[in-house]
């Protein structure tokens, strides 16, 4: 068999034949081809993975590029190809010392009337060996900011959430106030399924903003005649104004509060201090 070629550092290897089943008598013949590693060669990732943000903002990648060869090298970056209207700014050249990696920033600012994401090739090419490069694509996607947020689930499908919204909740079209649709989790054990979690799409808040909705929590088995102890319940509300990089909690479930019933509870939180956020 012919195996791929495969770079290794300097050292002491063995051949290691075994056979099925065993004992066998065999005779083999093994060429072993030890070949340094190439002066020049390089390897792009992206560190961040790719990135959301809404139309009009700038989100920044993380982008290494190694020396795989045994020279120093200086590598040219370059986007070959990308739509005019957005923005990426990088630095034009980078220098990496043999069998060393750095992290060029690559700053992407998203046009005010971006609706598709934008796809490009981040490539490093070696100033020494125009023939030696290599490259990463990337893909930052649009986060929609909504002026305005009313949702009632009647639209959505069951088994699915409403669009632009994430989390492992999911809607049925039957339970909710006077038996319309809701957005609901069954919550059990002590694995994955102990936790629930479920994210609005980003909303501009304006000059007096409110945050309302209806819940109520009830045991599984008999559902929904049976309402689940205080005790057993735990829930937080957070509020991002960072488009969704970090999160406060602007309302903490109380047991003392929580009255027990298979009827929906209205919560009204205060968010005023979030106002045109």
């Amino acid at each position: 068999a012919t195996l791929e070629p495969v770079y290794l550092s300097a050292g002491t290897y063995f051949a290691i034949v075994s056979t099925y089943p065993s004992p066998q008598s065999f005779e083999f013949l093994l060429n072993l081809e030890f070949e340094g590693l190439p002066p020049y060669d390089v390897e792009v990732t992206n560190l961040t993975g790719d990135l959301s943000a809404p139309a009009g903002e700038q989100v920044t990648y993380d982008i290494e590029v190694t020396n795989l060869g045994t020279m120093d090298d200086v590598y040219d970056l370059s986007i070959p190809a990308r739509n005019r209207s957005w923005i990426y700014d990088y630095p034009a050249t980078v220098a990496v010392l043999a069998g060393e990696a750095a992290v060029v920033p690559l700053t992407v600012t998203i046009p005010g009337d971006a609706i598709d994401p934008d796809t490009v090739t981040f490539m490093a090419t070696s100033q020494v060996d125009p023939l030696v490069s290599d490259s990463v694509d990337i893909t930052t996607s649009i986060i929609p900011i909504f002026g305005y947020m009313f949702e009632d689930f009647e639209e959505v499908a069951g088994y699915a959430l409403p669009e632009n919204w994430t989390g492992n909740f999911s809607v049925r079209t039957s339970g909710g106030i006077d038996n319309s649709h809701r957005l609901t989790r069954n919550l059990y054990g002590t694995s994955s399924m102990q936790t629930g979690w479920f994210a609005s799409p980003l909303t501009d808040m304006g000059d007096d903003p409110e945050f309302k909705f209806y819940y109520r929590v009830v045991n599984y088995t008999g559902y929904p005649g049976t309402p689940t102890p205080a005790e057993n319940v735990e829930f937080t509300m957070y509020v991002s104004d960072d488009f969704g990089v970090t999160y406060t909690p602007v309302f903490v479930y109380d047991p003392l509060d929580h009255v027990e019933s298979t009827e929906y509870a209205l919560i009204d939180i205060d968010v005023s201090g979030y106002a045109n956020d």
